[in-house]
């Protein structure tokens, strides 16, 4: 009983006013800081593309005997990619879509200088390739 009355005056105190160093000023603050960061960081379209392409070559070319990813680049890979890829900028972050046969898809998302590609990519080229 005595720890809720004590809660309770802390609560019912007038000094316990926000003032302007509190910490939502610093959340506010903080929040602020990560967008910005967010911004400037966006990937480029470039980069986008450079991301597929090196999905796309790890999917299709065999890999490297030696562990260190695969071998070559292939030929068909880059004509592909610029004709049927497009990056939305939403200035914090960026998406990726593929346009195949009349169709869209969202493959990648870019935020804070990285291009994340979705593993439905690998599903869909494997599907081509085997049919």
């Amino acid at each position: 009983m005595r720890d809720i009355k004590e809660i309770e005056k802390r609560y019912k105190d007038p000094n316990r006013i926000p003032t302007k160093g509190s910490h939502l000023f610093k959340k506010r603050y903080l929040l602020f800081i990560i967008l910005f960061i967010a911004f400037i960081t966006n990937p480029d379209e470039e980069k986008h593309r450079e991301a597929v392409k090196h999905k796309i070559n790890s999917i299709v070319l065999p890999p490297d005997p030696l562990g260190s990813g695969y071998v070559g680049h292939h030929p068909s890979v880059d004509p592909l990619v610029n004709n049927h890829i497009t990056v939305n900028n939403y200035f914090l972050f960026s998406t990726t879509k593929a346009f195949w046969n009349n169709e869209e898809a969202t493959i990648g998302l870019g935020i804070f200088g990285h291009v994340f590609i979705s593993d439905m990519v690998d599903k869909a080229i494997n599907r081509r390739l085997n049919n």
